[in-house]
């Protein structure tokens, strides 16, 4: 178990690290426009394979070690392809540019790619669950991109190319046998689906918006620097990984406070070094990103709290109390589809930031007090305590 959490920890670090480096690489390489489609593109895979996923890849892992593990997983695979197919086609079809409809055919792939990644990882097969998209596809795309071009079309057709056989090969490798019938998943996989639809939101919502309202060349300033501000994270996802059986398992934990830390401090690290050296970190896009330097501020002001607050949401999830953390995350959601727009029409790419930041806190804080109030568990630097 320990061996499989930190492996599974070093590939999401290597991850982070590839596609942060993907974003500065094409940020250099490619011209505002065709950067503006690509990052429209990759902000709406990851909010699009959320809603198309229904929940899945992450509920199927209750289901997978039952006898009827295989039967779950094809009911679940063949309601998530039919949305996602049915996604991908209309977006293809109203694309206003052949580009985001070559991106659009992205979306099954990456669905696929999310219910077989949670099938191999309940298998314990934590490379193939998360290498494969997350490593070897971007490094693929990253090394092609001189061969096919930096335009944005062509390398949409690349990657559809790359990431559609390897889709397949997880799904093939993630089969299992079937028998019985498939268990009712619907319910809990909507109230999962709806704390992964206000992750993704908060995520990409705000980049949309300004792609939108402003365009795409703004849209890709501002989504290298809300990728920046990100980075720290994935050191609390990363701790997340390995404290998630803790949490689960341990009837009384006494002494996880420190836990926090991971996350907590990489965050306010990270904001004193974008204080002094932000804007030098944006000029490695190039120097029309540097611009962006009060947005990567006010983002990496909400990614202290975010790590400050610890694994709240984790922590209700694992606890039982997956409905509580549903309510909260369906409100954060729901402020977000309804401010950040607003923000967008009648702001700047500044007030956008401001909107989002000021809700991801909201958000974090009430998860942390519900899981609080629900628990009596936190880990948490806001916290003097831990206690079962």
């Amino acid at each position: 178990m320990i061996r499989q959490s930190f492996l599974a920890l070093g590939l999401r670090l290597m991850a982070a690290g590839i596609a942060y480096a993907t974003v500065m690489l094409f940020g250099r390489w490619m011209t505002p426009q065709d950067y503006g489609d690509f990052v429209i593109v990759l902000s709406a895979l990851g909010f699009g394979a959320v809603i198309v996923g229904q929940g899945y890849p992450l509920i199927l892992l209750r289901y997978l070690h039952e006898p009827n593990g295989g039967a779950a997983l094809s009911a679940a695979n063949r309601r998530v392809l039919m949305m996602a197919l049915a996604a991908a086609l209309l977006a293809a079809v109203i694309a206003p540019r052949p580009t985001l409809a070559y991106g659009a055919v992205l979306l099954p792939a990456f669905a696929l790619c999310d219910i077989s990644g949670a099938a191999l990882r309940a298998q314990g097969k934590t490379t193939a669950a998360l290498a494969p998209r997350d490593v070897v596809w971007r490094l693929a795309l990253i090394g092609l991109a001189p061969a096919v071009g930096f335009g944005a079309s062509t390398l949409l057709i690349a990657a559809n190319l790359i990431l559609w056989p390897i889709a397949l090969a997880m799904w093939a490798a993630a089969r299992l046998p079937r028998t019985g019938h498939a268990p009712p998943m619907q319910r809990p996989a909507r109230r999962v689906w709806t704390t992964m639809l206000a992750n993704a939101g908060l995520a990409n919502l705000d980049t949309l918006c300004i792609a939108g309202v402003f365009g795409p060349e703004i849209a890709g300033l501002y989504f290298a620097a809300a990728r920046t501000a990100s980075l720290p994270s994935f050191a609390l996802n990363a701790a997340n990984t390995v404290l998630g059986p803790r949490i689960a398992k341990a009837p009384e934990i006494a002494d996880l406070r420190k836990s926090a830390l991971f996350g907590a401090l990489p965050a306010f690290a990270a904001f004193l070094v974008f204080c002094v050296a932000g804007e030098r970190i944006l000029a490695l896009f190039g120097e029309r990103f540097t611009d962006m330097l009060p947005v990567v501020l006010i983002l990496s002001l909400g990614q202290v709290v975010n790590g400050a607050a610890g694994p709240a949401g984790l922590i209700l999830n694992l606890r039982g109390f997956e409905a509580c953390h549903s309510r909260i995350s369906l409100s954060a959601l729901v402020a977000a589809l309804i401010a950040v727009p607003i923000a967008a029409l009648f702001g700047s790419p500044i007030t956008v930031a401001i909107t989002s930041t000021a809700i991801l806190i909201a958000y974090e804080l009430a998860l942390l007090r519900a899981a609080m109030r629900k628990t009596g568990l936190s880990i948490s630097v806001f916290s003097h305590g831990v206690r079962a």
